[in-house]
């Protein structure tokens, strides 16, 4: 089985790796552990999750992987801007920005690959739109960026778009999808709108 025949566990919710993996004829709980491993440890490599048995990673490793972009470009200004330039596994590239110098630290994400605007000064519209992110490509910014911005956590906590979870001496920060999945039919409504 060939890379793009392998199943991206980034981009399923904690159910639907618990399903996959009941369709392997692995235990369910396992779902949990992986899922634990990528959202809350921040592992994605299988090898690494050492909670797994040795035979089953290799065997998961044949048939899942988790699709992480590469940041093939990380640039920080003197005033903690923090500017990723990040390479799906298509290829194409996005950005995204941690600003930590505003009211809110704001953090700008990409939803799209290009930009349908067209606007004469901005490169990303210059490009043309070539297709919108999965959910999945878009959680895995706020993965890719989390050493940039984990001391600005709370903030992200009081706007619920993080989820805290503590055990034992460790706090465990998991991406409040609900809200992301709400942002984005709003902003689906303004493109069915210009139709």
């Amino acid at each position: 089985m060939n890379t793009t025949d392998r199943v991206d566990m980034a981009e399923l919710e904690l159910a639907e790796i618990e399903q996959h993996l009941a369709d392997m004829q692995v235990p369910r709980f396992h779902g949990r552990q992986i899922f634990q491993w990528i959202y809350r440890r921040g592992i994605t490599d299988l090898k690494a999750m050492t909670d797994l048995g040795r035979e089953l990673r290799e065997t998961l490793r044949e048939r899942l992987v988790v699709g992480m972009p590469a940041v093939t470009k990380r640039e920080q200004s003197s005033d903690g801007t923090t500017k990723f330039l990040l390479q799906l596994a298509d290829g194409h590239l996005i950005e995204s920005v941690f600003i930590p110098d505003t009211p809110s630290q704001t953090f700008c994400i990409s939803t799209q690959v290009g930009c349908a605007m067209k606007c004469g000064f901005c490169l990303t519209g210059t490009m043309g739109l070539a297709r919108h992110l999965t959910a999945g490509e878009i959680a895995e910014q706020f993965h890719i960026s989390f050493p940039s911005i984990s001391h600005h956590l709370d903030l992200l906590k009081q706007a619920k778009l993080v989820l805290a979870e503590k055990e034992g001496q460790f706090v465990y920060y998991s991406l409040n999808t609900t809200v992301v999945d709400d942002i984005l039919k709003w902003l689906m409504q303004f493109k069915t709108k210009k139709k």
